[in-house]
């Protein structure tokens, strides 16, 4: 049973980073189910308070996947910069530490729709304005919660099983 736990839980992780570049499912609700697999199944040992925090940051995404206009929650537009960035920003910040996967994520979130600002389709959303701020906050807020709860299972593992 514990194999199957950890067979699914690695799914959902996957699964959780594909679909911060494809808008059809919540990232963070296959991320959080794969954290609790992997608590489940004895290969991470993660605190019921971080446990809690994190269902509390899936409950908030998933509640602005569902009030964010569809264009938004469930568009393309910037979604492969803002994921690149942030799942870039995340493996740095697990070089760091466990807090420095969510810095990083966060700076690589703000990175990717910077970079995304800079090409010919991300022209018309002038930095920092109302329209590149919902952006942000529609596409990188999901993907800075999913990609870190991916980061703090892999930091997790690698710490209890790396040599």
């Amino acid at each position: 049973m514990i194999t199957i736990w950890l067979i699914f839980a690695s799914i959902l992780l996957t699964g959780a980073i594909a679909l911060v570049f494809k808008p059809v499912f919540p990232a963070s609700l296959a991320a959080y189910l794969g954290l609790w697999l992997l608590k489940w199944s004895g290969y991470v040992d993660l605190a019921a308070d971080t446990m809690i925090f994190w269902g509390c940051a899936t409950l908030i995404v998933l509640g602005l996947w569902m009030m964010l206009p569809r264009y938004l929650s469930r568009g393309t537009r910037g979604r492969g910069y803002i994921g690149l960035g942030t799942l870039c920003g995340m493996v740095v910040g697990m070089l760091i530490s466990s807090p420095g996967i969510i810095l990083g994520a966060v700076v690589g979130a703000l990175m990717g729709a910077i970079a995304y600002n800079n090409t010919p389709r991300g022209r018309d959303l002038p930095l920092f304005s109302r329209q590149w701020t919902q952006l942000l906050c529609g596409v990188g807020l999901p993907a800075v919660v999913a990609l870190s709860m991916v980061g703090l299972a892999l930091f997790d593992i690698l710490a209890i099983y790396a040599p």
